[in-house]
């Protein structure tokens, strides 16, 4: 997990479109079509309080103040990765019983590390005709052995899985992400996943997903959206001080290590 969503957050989006007939027939006139559920990678509870007063109209600010809010939600499993809290949200089941315990594990029969979700068997489609090698700045991604990737180490169900076995697969399921993980831990066994390629900028999945790409999709990544952002930097709208807190914006452990023990720090949590 990061140290702070304004230092850089990675969103994973469960998109679920219901048909409305069976919906309807279940739950009355509901006419609930779609749900929609987002997962912030990083976005600690203290942030929605600290940052408050800097949000607009909408986003977090609507939802705190019109929806249900759980002041008092906890973590039961002790290792916060990734994979472990994405496959704890969608599946509603522990990291005991998922089996997502961890975004990197030993592989006792290699005797080696592997990546939670590479499978050798259901390797990536091409994007471009020319495939591209970009820099890997995931750790845990650095140490897949394949550049295959699927869900088949999920061992439990997810809410995608469930809605598409009560819609007798009529629903249609959809999992974005920047991580291959988020994105894979979301859309279940059944649902479709997508994730952001750090070779091409694209957005790919595998062949356990698709024989091909969906047209839109293929459109979409021929727009070559990434591209614009080359050779840019990116810099934070707020300044250090702005910022509540040099914890919030360290770039190393040295960093948090020297804020945590200067007692005349004020961390403002």
């Amino acid at each position: 997990m990061k140290t702070g969503c304004i230092h850089g957050c990675v969103i994973a989006l469960l998109l679920l479109l219901v048909p409305v007939g069976i919906v309807r027939a279940a739950d009355g006139d509901s006419g609930v079509r779609l749900i929609l559920q987002l997962t912030v990678d990083g976005l600690r509870a203290d942030l929605l309080a600290r940052y408050h007063d800097r949000f607009g109209e909408g986003g977090f600010h609507y939802l705190l103040n019109n929806d249900t809010v759980f002041a008092n939600a906890h973590y039961r499993h002790a290792n916060t990765e990734t994979i472990v809290g994405h496959s704890t949200l969608s599946t509603g089941a522990h990291p005991s019983v998922h089996g997502m315990t961890g975004n990197v594990w030993y592989d006792a029969e290699a005797g080696e590390l592997s990546y939670n979700i590479e499978d050798p068997d259901h390797l990536l489609l091409p994007v471009r005709a020319q495939q591209m090698t970009g820099d890997q700045v995931d750790p845990a991604q650095r140490l897949a052995r394949t550049k295959g990737r699927s869900p088949r180490a999920l061992l439990a169900e997810t809410l995608a899985d469930k809605l598409l076995s009560f819609t007798g697969g009529l629903a249609k399921v959809y999992s974005v992400s920047a991580k291959d993980r988020s994105a894979v831990a979301m859309a279940g066994k059944g649902g479709k996943a997508f994730w952001f390629s750090t070779d091409s900028g694209d957005f790919v999945n595998s062949t356990w997903y698709d024989d091909a790409y969906p047209d839109w999709v293929a459109v979409w990544n021929a727009e070559h959206k990434a591209d614009q952002y080359a050779e840019t930097e990116w810099k934070c709208q707020l300044s250090r001080m702005q910022g509540r807190g040099p914890v919030m914006w360290s770039d190393s452990k040295e960093a948090l290590r020297s804020a945590a023990a200067d007692e005349s720090i004020q961390l403002n949590c």
